[in-house]
């Protein structure tokens, strides 16, 4: 049960950070103030950029843990090889971005958002991409987990450069950001197959 705790844990502080807590109304307050003393000449528009930005960041960075500490429970608790862990712990860390998201639409402070679940999800491959392969209470670094972060991070450099050249800026950066982790995640996944296939 040990091992199991650290991730339903961390579920627990983003349920928390989910209700009126988090909400945009209460945070872009005290994150203002904060970016005004960095940046004293910015503008609101700025300002506000830069808040959308940082609660996108938290989405990724939360959800990226959440995966990390999924794999090493399961590897740790089950005995898991390193590809079932990693598949599983992206699979439990994107449904629970969408239990997640149901449970927002709940509270009135907050929205809930399809695209949100994808850049969790995007998160949580990401999370799987640097540390997924390597993170484990009872055994090694894993050849399969280095090459989903190789292949991962190959798809990632090669579709960014790609839209940016085809599409010469004409993406949103959250459009922008989606599409690289969807091609950057089926690099990550051939190259594991790939692996695995060779072995």
């Amino acid at each position: 049960m040990r091992y199991l705790a650290f991730p339903i844990i961390w579920m627990g502080v983003i349920f928390i950070f989910s209700t009126d807590l988090g909400a945009d109304r209460v945070t872009h307050g005290y994150l203002s103030q904060f970016i005004r003393l960095l940046f004293p000449e910015m503008d609101q528009a700025g300002i506000d950029d830069i808040i959308f930005a940082i609660r996108k960041i938290s989405h990724v960075t939360e959800y990226a843990i959440l995966s990390i500490l999924w794999c090493a429970a399961l590897r740790g608790r089950f005995n898991l090889s390193s590809e079932w862990a990693l598949l599983a712990a992206i699979v439990f860390s994107a449904l629970y971005a969408g239990v997640d998201e149901w449970h927002q639409a709940a509270v009135p402070s907050r929205t809930s958002s399809l695209q949100d679940v994808g850049i969790d999800t995007a998160g949580a491959l990401i999370g799987q991409a640097l540390w997924g392969g390597r993170l484990s209470w009872h055994t090694a670094p894993t050849r399969t987990g280095q090459s989903f972060g190789w292949w991962f991070a190959w798809g990632a450099f090669s579709a960014l450069l790609l839209l940016i050249v085809v599409r010469g800026g004409g993406l949103t950066p959250t459009s922008l950001f989606l599409a690289t982790m969807a091609v950057a995640s089926v690099a990550g996944m051939v190259g594991m197959v790939y692996h695995v296939r060779r072995r």
